[in-house]
């Protein structure tokens, strides 16, 4: 199903930084990695909203036709990066898919999967794609508050030790 999103991308940087990634963007740059060995793309289920939700484990190729799942996360860690929790974290998106985009074009970046598994969820959520632009600082303010307030309860004990 991935597949039918291939092709769309018509420009040379398969992540742009211009503008919150859409959903339709989001699923053809996911197409664009799924070509890549070690990529598995595959469909979540639909948001509230309607729209597919995607995730994409990368890890290192095989040349095995069969793998074993149960193995490979219990001889490495996986890491789950998951992204736009909150409606307002809409650069999150194209984070997580640069990553994806790095862990299989650049060599020193794809060598981390030696030790590690990578499972890429750039948008879990699609509540309010354009909730960024009636609060533009929210994000920033809540997040600073909170750690703040977290700071002065000694949340963080190695933050006290710096």
């Amino acid at each position: 199903m991935i597949a039918n999103y291939a092709g769309r991308l018509h420009r040379s940087q398969l992540v742009q930084w211009d503008e919150p990634i859409s959903p339709d963007e989001q699923a053809s740059i996911l197409a664009e990695l799924a070509k890549s060995a070690g990529v598995d793309v595959y469909w979540m289920g639909r948001s509230y909203l309607g729209e597919n939700l995607w995730a994409a484990d990368v890890t290192l190729p095989t040349p095995s036709q069969l793998r074993s799942a149960a193995k490979e996360t219990t001889l490495k860690a996986t890491i789950v990066y998951s992204g736009r929790q909150h409606a307002n974290e809409v650069s999150s998106t194209s984070h997580i898919l640069k990553l994806g985009e790095q862990l299989v074009n650049d060599a020193q970046t794809r060598a981390m999967l030696k030790q590690v598994n990578v499972v890429c969820i750039p948008s879990p959520t699609r509540m309010a794609p354009n909730f960024r632009c009636s609060l533009p600082n929210h994000s920033q303010q809540h997040a600073a508050s909170r750690l703040s307030r977290r700071a002065r309860r000694g949340m963080f004990p190695a933050a006290r030790r710096i």
